[in-house]
């Protein structure tokens, strides 16, 4: 791979330590990725956690930006595995945008090299498996606490991104172990106990949904940060699977490895983008009715369901 192991080197004849970094803040990738980055520069970055609606429209420069959008601003080294932000590359001075990789942490190992200390390596793989959904509901857990410190404690997923970088899960169940994760999971089952249940139902209806049907799930009164839940429990369907909710525009796209629609061609063709089985779209005019008149008038049988007890 060109200039890999030599990426650091680059970097520091760019730009002066510490390195602003911006890493995608909601999931396992982007905080696996942060603590590689700080583990590489033995500490010397600053970290700005951020979602990819943010980062694409950013105005500020980064020397580092991982698994996001490139900011309107400007980025030394950009590292993401979206096909679709391959349009961002641009925006770099050095860009690495490799859909072929399961994972942005995976791709930034490879650049690191020997660079990235030995007991990180495998945060690489933990990654890969929690954004490629193989991840369970340790990694669904990791993600739902992540989106929501992203909200309401950014200081907190600091630390957690320290304590990746120096004392890194070995397994996908060592993630629901880090004392800040399990902290806020029993809060969060200790105020959503009901809504939990009902999310865990959704297994039965995920499992009717056949490769020429497409699933819609509205979040009528579920918080938006236990989405990564939702799709979990969702995860046996074998064809397509939305989750919207009625306060915003943007939906969640998942497919099974026989939807006859896959989650990224939904996505294109509705200006979204993401992965070929999961990807996000921003509704246009007409909403939801728009889009299930759409699924239909395309061959597929649609049903809706609703989880959840008020509209927020």
């Amino acid at each position: 791979m060109a200039l890999a192991g030599d990426v650091l080197d680059w970097l520091e004849s760019e730009a002066e330590p510490p390195f602003s970094v911006m890493t995608h803040g909601e999931d396992l990738d982007g905080l696996a990725s942060a603590a590689m980055m700080l583990g590489a520069t033995g500490g010397a970055v600053t970290i700005t956690f951020a979602t990819p609606r943010f980062a694409a429209s950013s105005a500020r420069g980064y020397d580092v930006v991982l698994d996001l959008p490139a900011p309107r601003g400007g980025v030394l080294l950009y590292v993401d595995h979206h096909a679709s932000n391959l349009r961002y590359a641009e925006r770099a001075v050095l860009a690495f945008v490799r859909p072929e990789y399961p994972s942005t942490a995976s791709l930034l190992r490879d650049l690191l090299e020997e660079a990235l200390p030995g007991k990180l390596r495998r945060l690489a793989d933990l990654a890969s498996m929690a954004d490629t959904g193989e991840g369970g509901e340790e990694a669904a857990i990791f993600n739902s606490v992540a989106r929501r410190l992203l909200r309401e404690g950014r200081s907190r997923l600091s630390w957690i991104v320290s304590r990746l970088a120096e004392d890194p899960p070995g397994e996908i169940r060592d993630l629901v172990k880090i004392p800040e994760i399990k902290r806020e999971w029993k809060r969060i089952e200790t105020e959503y106990t009901d809504v939990l249940s009902e999310i865990k139902s959704l297994r039965g209806v995920a499992e009717s949904v056949g490769p020429r049907s497409a699933l819609i799930v509205v979040a009528a009164g579920v918080p938006g940060f236990l989405s990564p839940m939702i799709l979990h429990s969702l995860r046996g369907a074998r064809g397509l699977v939305i989750l919207a909710r009625p306060s915003s525009p943007r939906i969640s796209v998942r497919s099974g490895p026989e939807a006859r629609v896959s989650a990224l061609e939904l996505a294109e063709v509705s200006g979204g983008g993401g992965h070929e089985r999961a990807a996000a779209v921003r509704l246009g005019p007409g909403g939801l009715e728009s889009l299930e008149d759409s699924l239909r008038r395309a061959g597929l049988t649609v049903r809706r369901v609703t989880v959840g007890g008020r509209v927020k």
